[in-house]
């Protein structure tokens, strides 16, 4: 096995890696104080461009001590789908306590294109959820997300906690949600 490059990305747990459709480019997502989508050369690991997520559901300073786990505590991609002519889908998530202890979420979905400009976003302003793992029906336009939450207080009344988000694929518009009692 021959080494062709070697990239390290500082404070950073990569937690999706994906490929485009043409193999000029290979996709690796962070969970990071910044959640940063890097879109990368193959043959050098250099950004071709990269977006920081947690510019949309909010940045958190690296753990103090040792704490193992304290690295779930900063803001993550949890998914990350290369589309049928080169966009990307990815599932933003934050969910973190505060210095008075409250628990917070923050998430939203994004479409980049091949260029890393936004196409479309779910919901229009990071939601008091946490998105993860989306699925995706390329050919029937659709994706399904889960949707959880693990914030203090009352959850918003129009979202499907505990069960699934329908949306168009291209635009993200929501078009069904149920929850499974």
């Amino acid at each position: 096995v021959t080494v062709i490059a070697r990239r390290q990305l500082a404070e950073a747990m990569v937690r999706r890696v994906a490929w485009s459709e043409d193999g000029q480019t290979v996709y690796a997502a962070e969970q990071s104080p910044d959640a940063t989508l890097h879109a990368l050369d193959p043959a050098t690991l250099t950004d071709r461009w990269s977006v920081d997520l947690a510019d949309r559901v909010g940045h958190s300073a690296l753990p103090a001590g040792e704490d193992l786990y304290g690295v779930y505590t900063l803001p993550g991609v949890y998914g990350l789908d290369v589309l049928p002519g080169g966009d990307v889908l990815v599932a933003a998530a934050h969910g973190w306590t505060d210095t008075s202890g409250t628990r917070a979420n923050r998430s939203q979905i994004v479409r980049y294109g091949a260029d890393g400009s936004v196409k479309a976003v779910w919901p229009p302003e990071p939601g008091d959820m946490v998105l993860l793992h989306p699925e995706v029906d390329a050919p029937g336009n659709r994706v399904a997300v889960p949707v959880t939450r693990s914030a203090s207080g009352a959850a918003p009344s129009d979202l499907p906690i505990g069960g699934l988000q329908l949306l168009t694929l291209d635009t993200l518009t929501p078009t069904a949600s149920m929850v499974v009692p």
